[in-house]
Parts: structure tokens; sequence; C-alpha cells
């Protein structure tokens, strides 16, 4: 089975999965007629609204593709006068700087579009969250806790395909099946440790133990293949997904590739409940102290 049928099929499950979760939804009371007739209102205003922002983000990718562009490699244009750097590098920087200037200009569009349009939904959510204390830097929390990880999934199929020249069954078969079973295991793992950590130090320990799994990477650069002894995969079909022939796997890619993956579902064993705990954002930082379980 090829990766665009693969997707195509957990796509299907997906869909089917959701028909049946709507279909096995209990049955809930009708309000009064009043109820209904009252709430039409509302109703009619969110939707509204969110055409309202549905119309300004689209206008704010219609600028950025036609407007940003241009905008960007006018302002880059002097720094690449004596550059060394090929011409898809230059258009790499000129995309980035582009979509920082179109999120510059489709966000604030965006927002002005809810208030015109008083898209009450989007607007009291907004409000009730930043008129907490600390609002902000819960949110930063958020982004950076996992933004290392996001950047490293991305640079590390090319890093390892082309940086490395590990053959693409190799790269798949550790890189996403026995990655994804480690992830698991991790977060498992994670779980376990948590019983004897609070949340505050687990985040703290994990977090550190995703930034060191890096170096892994940086091992494996610096020494290359063959250092660590590997083993051969046999061909399997698990129907979703198939191994056609034995496959050797390098002891060095399976190291790093574990290391980082068990230190990624760790972090996240750590990082959900966090989540789950933003209810806690008005209290003092060490609400977040607590071990699980702890009401």
């Amino acid at each position: 089975m090829t990766w665009p049928a693969v997707y195509r099929l957990m796509a299907l499950i997906m869909a089917v999965l959701a028909v049946c979760s709507a279909l096995a939804l209990p049955r809930v009371a009708q309000p009064p007629a009043r109820v209904r007739d009252a709430s039409r209102g509302p109703i009619r205003q969110d939707l509204a609204g969110f055409l309202a922002v549905l119309a300004a983000v689209a206008l704010g990718v219609f600028l950025t593709q036609r407007v940003g562009g241009p905008i960007a490699g006018g302002l880059l244009s002097p720094w690449f006068g004596n550059a060394v750097a090929k011409g898809s590098l230059q258009a790499k920087w000129i995309d980035l700087l582009a979509l920082l200037l179109g999120l510059a200009v489709t966000l604030p569009l965006a927002g002005f579009a809810a208030r015109r349009a008083r898209f009450q939904t989007l607007l009291a959510g907004l409000d009730s969250y930043f008129s907490q204390p600390r609002a902000w830097a819960f949110l930063a929390f958020i982004v950076f806790y996992k933004l290392t990880d996001a950047f490293q999934l991305s640079l590390l199929t090319p890093f390892l395909l082309k940086g490395m020249a590990f053959g693409p069954a190799e790269v798949g078969v550790v890189n996403k099946l026995i990655g994804l079973l480690l992830t698991v295991f991790g977060a498992l793992l994670g779980g376990l440790v948590m019983l004897r950590l609070r949340l505050a130090w687990s985040l703290l320990v994990f977090g550190l133990l995703q930034m060191s799994s890096s170096l892994a990477f940086w091992w494996l650069a610096v020494h290359g293949k063959g250092v660590l002894p590997g083993w051969t995969i046999p061909a399997f079909d698990f129907g979703f997904v198939k191994l056609l022939h034995p496959t050797q796997v390098d002891g060095g890619l399976l190291m790093a590739v574990g290391c980082e993956n068990l230190a990624s579902g760790m972090g996240t064993a750590a990082f959900l409940p966090s989540l789950v705990l933003l209810w806690r954002l008005w209290r003092p930082i060490d609400a977040l102290d607590v071990r699980p379980g702890t009401p």
C-alpha cells in the first residue's frame, strides 16, 4: 500500500468514526419554543461573525501571496547583493519574510472583522482568557515547550535522507514505525514517573530531556553511520503498512531516533496535564505544583 493510499484509508476511518459518533449521541430534549426563538439571534450573529473572520483570513492570504512576496523580495534584495546563498535559499528567506508580513496583516484584519461583526463567541473567549493573570506567560509556555520538537520534526527526514544518506525504507521503518512505538512507550514511562514527581518538576525534567535528545542527532552527524551495531528487520505486512524486503537498520540511527521519541513522549505526558490545569491560571504559580490526581 502506498503512502497516499494509507492517508486516504486513515481519512476514511476518521470520517466513519465521526459519523458513528454523531449517530451514537444521545437525543437532547428540545427546549421550549420561546427559548429556541431567543437563541436564533445569537446563532445568526455568530455565523455572520465566523464568515466575516473567514473572509478576512482569505483576504490576508491573498495579500500575502500577491503583495507580501514582492515586498519581502524588495526588502531582502540589498542583503542578497553580495550573498553567496543560492537562489533556492534566497527564495526560502523571501517566503519566510512574506509569511511573517502576511501574519502581521491577517491577524489584525481578522480581529477587526470579528469586532465589526460582533463575533461574541470568539471575542468573549479571548477576553476571558487574556483577562486572567499570567495569560501571556502560559501562552508562551504552550508555544515554546514543543517548538523545538516541531522544528526538529520538520528537519529530521531531510537530514536523514540527504544529509546522512540513509535509505528511504530504513528511515521509514525507524522514524515512523519504531519511533511511534517508542513515543507511546515514552508517554507511558512519563506517566509512571509523574506518579513520583510533581507536575512542575516533571515539566522541567522532561523539557530538559527533550532538549538534550537533540544531541543524539549531533552525535550521529559527527560520527556517521556504522559506529554502533545494527540489526536486520524482516519483511512484514500489517495491512496498513508493510516492508517488502528485509532492511538493515543502523544502530546509531536507532539510538538517535529512540532518544528523541522517548523524550518527546515523556514531555507530552507532562505537557497535556498542564493544559488540563489551565483553569488554575489565576492562582499562584505553585498551583501547578501538584501531584497527579490532586483535586
